[in-house]
């Protein structure tokens, strides 16, 4: 089934300042033969609601096409950056990094997408930190959402010790 249009409609609901996407098509050439409905522009652009900017990088280039994560803002966009966090030829991985202009105030915030191998999203977790480290200056708003294919909350200490707070089950103001 074709779900872009029902996705479409459900970004354009939630009504989000920010909304953070994986496996955003850019193009897949197949799929655009099977489904009459497939959306002529990349996935992101279809997805942003009117009034909002998109940005996108590709992760991923397949046979086919290639996707990656998007970002879609109702803010201002300052700067945008990707960073490759493959960590093995067999899953092809990255770091979108997003700079949003909040009223005075840049808010960063990291769209990626994690490994489905443990040690890998160890790794990936430790190149998270580094980029932090290099990338957001140290006082500065950061988000950073995504697929972290953490079942069962292995990472959370690791996120933690690069200075991440979880806010599951929590009341945050985001």
């Amino acid at each position: 089934r074709l779900e872009i249009l029902n996705i479409g409609h459900a970004v354009e609901q939630l009504d989000a300042d920010v909304v953070c996407l994986q496996e955003v098509r850019k193009l897949h050439r197949r799929a655009q033969h099977w489904f009459t409905q497939w959306p002529e522009l990349p996935q992101a652009e279809f997805l942003c609601p009117e009034g909002y900017a998109a940005v996108y990088q590709t992760n991923a280039t397949t046979r086919h096409g290639e996707h990656g994560n998007a970002l879609l803002s109702r803010w201002p966009i300052v700067s945008h950056g990707h960073e490759d966090m493959s960590d093995h030829r067999f899953e092809q991985r990255g770091l979108l990094h997003v700079q949003v202009k909040v009223g005075k105030r840049e808010v960063h915030v990291i769209v990626l997408h994690l490994g489905l191998i443990a040690g890998s999203r160890v790794r990936q977790i430790e190149q998270l930190g580094t980029f932090i480290q290099r990338e957001v200056p140290r006082r500065a708003p950061l988000v950073v959402a995504g697929v972290f294919n953490d079942w069962g909350g292995k990472l959370r200490p690791a996120m933690k010790e690069i200075g991440l707070r979880d806010f599951v089950d929590e009341k945050a103001r985001t």
